[in-house]
């Protein structure tokens, strides 16, 4: 009987590798040369990555370069460079054949941008240096988070040796509470993974991860490799379905091998029910808060970041109220789709009456000024406090951290009294 992978992550590198190296079942600890599908970028790693290409004779920046096979590439836009950088370096990267150069009008996070333009497959290997490329294990993929070194190898190469990481296998069962998401789910997953080993990657089953829409299972993806796990969730009809309406020819690339968990797995059972709202103090490994617990912790600055699944949560919360008086609402989409999207559905407006400022998209957040106390559901410093989108639109409204049923009943109250 022939050997088949045990887990989703052999399946893909599997069907990755050709030549004399090619495997029928390669195992956790095998070092093999895997063809990658994608590269995503951003404007700053793709500044670094030409340097360092350059100062390695590999081309000089502001020359054309010779890339194999250009249109892996995706060097999305972002704010981070000034605007003499970002001209110069988009001439440089245009002349690639890139299958996104630098584009304006795909401004973003690079796996957004990516799936966002149908440029990502459920049997794709991806490689990238941003944690948001990590969420894109959510499709069914394998994202290879990468250093400098060997993106400027995929420059001129089109595989990249990897060693296939030993996987954990995670059974959610349950539903998850009102107003929790991906971010508290990936949370109760990493309580029940304890400390595990380095270099694992998680594997996601269960009833919980079957109901979970797409842009959920990215969210809990995402959050998990923000916290330095990879993960994994085996593509089912709701992925196919997803993928499909972004991306309707497909990549050509050869499909994996379907691959379900060995007999005699040893599974790591989690209740989607102990997934409810909550905020971190100090990053993803920092003390744990229940908003809706009674208790001062005031901010003075709310920021949503995501997809606009994302955006038309805290748009429920916000409709037809108003930020406290003198803190600063930001609303960050994504993508650029995601801002013209927001903006077609009225979101946008929803935002603007509720006292927010529109940000660019993409833009990475850098330390609170001063620092003052914010609520954030993308990290940006370490006295900021994490959570999801629904939980830091309602914490603007009254001006400290709340979830959006205490939130109401604090409105109705504070109402009443006057």
């Amino acid at each position: 009987m022939e050997a088949r992978p045990a887990s989703r992550v052999e399946a893909v590198l599997a069907a990755r590798v050709a030549g004399p190296a090619r495997r029928e079942a390669p195992r956790a600890g095998d070092r093999l040369p895997v063809r990658v599908d994608r590269v995503l970028v951003d404007a700053a790693v793709a500044a670094e990555v030409l340097a360092s290409a350059a100062g390695r004779g590999g081309g000089a920046v502001g020359a054309p370069l010779r890339l194999a096979e250009p249109r892996r590439w995706a060097f999305v836009a972002g704010p981070e460079l000034p605007p003499d950088r970002r001209f110069e370096l988009a001439e440089t990267v245009a002349a690639l054949g890139a299958a996104i150069a630098l584009e304006p009008a795909l401004a973003g996070l690079p796996g957004v941008v990516a799936t966002d333009e149908g440029l990502v497959g459920s049997d794709d290997v991806v490689a990238g240096a941003t944690a948001d490329v990590g969420a894109l294990g959510a499709l069914g993929c394998i994202p290879l988070r990468c250093g400098t070194a060997e993106l400027v190898r995929l420059l001129a190469e089109t595989t990249l040796p990897t060693q296939i990481p030993p996987t954990r296998f995670v059974r959610v069962r349950g539903r998850l509470p009102r107003w929790s998401a991906g971010f508290d789910l990936a949370l109760a997953v990493l309580d029940a993974l304890g400390t595990p080993a380095g270099g694992a990657l998680v594997e996601l089953h269960g009833e919980a991860i079957e109901s979970l829409d797409i842009p959920g299972r990215l969210s809990l993806c995402g959050t998990l490799a923000l916290a330095g796990i990879g993960a994994v969730v085996p593509p089912d009809a709701r992925t196919r379905t997803w993928l499909a309406a972004r991306r309707p020819g497909g990549s050509g690339a050869p499909a994996a091998a379907e691959s379900e968990p060995p007999a005699g797995t040893a599974w790591l059972e989690v209740d989607a029910a102990q997934a409810r709202p909550v905020a971190l103090a100090g990053g993803l490994a920092g003390r744990r808060i229940d908003p809706s617990e009674p208790g001062e912790r005031p901010v003075v600055e709310c920021v949503v970041s995501g997809r606009i699944e994302d955006l038309r949560q805290a748009a429920e919360v916000l409709r037809d109220r108003n930020a406290r008086r003198g803190l600063a609402l930001g609303i960050q989409p994504a993508s650029q789709r995601a801002l013209l999207h927001a903006i077609d559905e009225g979101l946008a407006a929803d935002f603007l009456r509720a006292g927010a400022t529109l940000l660019p998209p993409g833009a990475r957040l850098g330390p609170a000024i001063d620092g003052r106390s914010r609520a954030l559901t993308v990290p940006g410093g370490p006295n900021d406090l994490l959570a999801n989108p629904a939980v830091v639109a309602a914490s603007a409204i009254p001006g400290r951290l709340m979830e959006p049923e205490s939130m109401r009943r604090a409105v109705r109250r504070d109402t009443r009294v006057r």
